[in-house]
């Protein structure tokens, strides 16, 4: 019999030889597994790869097919834009992403949220009373410079085109004049000297609009406007009446004073054109306002007169104070008309917004109505610079 030793060698013999056996027949069973996942995954992917190509190829056939759309295109900067859209109840654009490529309307897209800016103009006033006068004719007319007139606004404009917006402009021109007329022993002498001031200013509050025409984006502006427009003369005055059988002396000192103010509706607006390559673009605008209130004159002033006694002194024989004044309604117009160049740049690395700077020529005039008449007072005319920012 065999002993358990015996058996427990012939065991690990067997063993032994039948391993090597076992395992080339599993190795040779995993290789065939994995070479057939690999064909099934190679077929799948390109049967997803077939139909995408296939999904592209109707989707480009489908956008062949339609109708072709014309549209004019207008360059701002170095990128073309296309033109906005006019039709509909707002007229406004609706690819944002092909004009506003900026990230802050610089296009010729509204141009939303918080506008401020400030604006010098420098315009000549020249009197419409006076324009054609010339001493001696008129010994107080006066040939003003240009005179510097600052503006400023500040407004606000919604998603929607909507918004609102305040203004003010000024100028105060000041101008000195005088007459002289010396002469000797015997003859008639007399001096004139004194100034004329002028001074005006409006205040606006606007409800505004901005929607599209073309390539060109407009702004419209109704509001309520209050104006003011004074004129103050100021004289002294000497007269010697060298001929009259005795020597007459009359000195005056006066001053005049006009001045025209009302409130009423101003309606308004502006146009904005971007072309070339260098961010540039036309601009314009108009305005009309229609004040209601009153005319004010006034006069003050002393007149002393002095006769020769015939012993070579003067005798003080008259001295009047005078003291006028009337006022009456009145209509003041204003037309204003501006036409220039605008510079604009996005600055996003201060989080987005628009910077503009602008050059123009600005025409006012100034005309007043009531029930004794009236007429033009005043036109101003002259060069303006300004600058800004959207946000």
């Amino acid at each position: 019999m065999w002993s358990w030793r015996q058996l427990a060698a012939l065991a690990l013999w067997l063993t032994a030889v039948a391993a090597p056996a076992a395992a080339q027949t599993a190795g040779t069973a995993d290789e065939s597994s994995v070479l057939a996942r690999l064909d099934a995954m190679e077929a799948r992917l390109s049967r997803e790869l077939d139909e995408r190509i296939g999904a592209v190829d109707a989707r480009i056939d489908s956008l062949q097919r339609l109708p072709a759309v014309s549209a004019e295109y207008a360059s701002y900067g170095a990128v073309d834009f296309q033109a906005p859209v006019t039709a509909g109840p707002l007229a406004l654009p609706i690819q944002k992403s092909v004009c506003d490529f900026c990230g802050c309307h610089c296009c010729c897209c509204p141009r939303y949220g918080l506008e401020a800016g400030a604006e010098a103009t420098f315009l000549r006033p020249t009197l419409a009373s006076r324009g054609t006068d010339a001493p001696p004719n008129d010994p107080t007319a006066v040939d003003f410079d240009y005179e510097a007139a600052p503006r400023i606004w500040l407004g606000y404009t919604y998603d929607d085109g909507w918004g609102l917006r305040a203004r003010y402009w000024q100028i105060d021109a000041y101008e000195r004049f005088e007459s002289i007329s010396l002469e000797g022993v015997g003859n008639d002498s007399s001096f004139l000297t004194g100034f004329f001031n002028l001074d005006a200013y409006t205040v606006d509050a606007e409800l505004t609009r901005q929607f599209a025409w073309g390539n060109w984006c407009l702004l419209g502006a109704l509001g309520v406007r209050h104006a003011e427009y004074r004129e103050r003369l100021t004289f002294s005055a000497f007269n010697l009446e060298g001929t009259a059988p005795t020597d007459d002396v009359t000195l005056v000192d006066a001053e005049m004073l006009a001045v025209v103010e009302g409130t009423g509706p101003t309606l308004g607006l502006d146009a904005r054109r971007p072309f070339g390559a260098w961010n540039l673009a036309l601009i314009g605008g108009v305005r009309v306002s229609a004040l209601w209130g009153k005319q004010k004159n006034s006069l003050t002033g002393n007149v002393i007169e002095f006769e020769d006694d015939g012993a070579g002194g003067l005798v003080l024989v008259n001295q009047q104070n005078l003291v006028m004044a009337d006022s009456d309604p009145s209509t003041l117009w204003i037309g204003e008309a501006q036409g220039g160049l605008e510079w604009s740049q996005p600055y996003e690395c201060f989080g987005g917004g628009l910077v503009f700077a602008r050059a123009a020529l600005e025409w006012q005039g100034w005309g007043v109505s009531q029930q004794r008449g009236g007429g033009p007072l005043v036109d101003f005319f002259g060069p303006t610079f300004s600058a800004g920012f959207v946000r």
